[in-house]
């Protein structure tokens, strides 16, 4: 295993730890691990409201946790 691939992890955790929500949490995470994901496949995989999502998704934006591509997916960002 690479040093590449050790640190990637790290970054995900560290980011977590700054996350009090637990539904911010849940989402940053499910994006981590997915590599992205559309508000549709959000929705589905996780069970959560359509509008839950649109308050979490910005929230963490703000806070450069996630970005939102053209294509509409959502990814993870590592602190």
């Amino acid at each position: 295993m690479s040093a590449t691939q050790l640190d990637a992890p790290a970054g995900v955790l560290s980011s977590v730890r700054n996350i009090e929500s637990d539904r911010r949490k849940l989402v940053y995470l499910y994006l981590a691990v997915q590599g992205g994901a559309t508000l549709e496949e959000l929705k589905a995989d996780l069970e959560l409201p359509l509008l839950t999502l649109l308050r979490v998704l910005p929230d963490l934006r703000e806070n450069e946790l996630v970005a939102e591509h053209d294509d509409g997916r959502w990814v993870a960002q590592q602190a």
